[in-house]
């Protein structure tokens, strides 16, 4: 009745292949599991407007502090200019 039954060959001849496999399905298997609760970041800007005022509002505060730090040189000179004139008359 049996006499026609032939083994099966066997597909992993090294244990090492099998135990490869199943590492690669277990990483398969994590990288599933992060992808699946991946989330799109929420946008913090979501108008194009809101870039352009805080550019602005920002350019404005350099230009401020460009002009302060003019006004601060002048001043020091004027100071370097009084201190010169004092020691020579003195």
């Amino acid at each position: 009745m049996f006499s026609h039954y032939q083994e099966p060959e066997l597909y992993f001849t090294d244990p090492q292949q099998l135990l490869d496999i199943f590492a690669e399905l277990e990483e398969q298997n994590l990288s599933l599991i992060v992808f699946s609760h991946y989330q799109e970041p929420e946008l913090y800007f979501t108008d194009p407007q809101q870039l352009l005022d805080i550019f602005a509002e920002l350019e404005e505060q350099n230009l401020s502090l460009i002009q302060n730090s003019q006004e601060t040189e002048e001043s020091l000179e004027e100071i370097r200019q009084t201190i010169m004139n004092t020691e020579e008359k003195m």
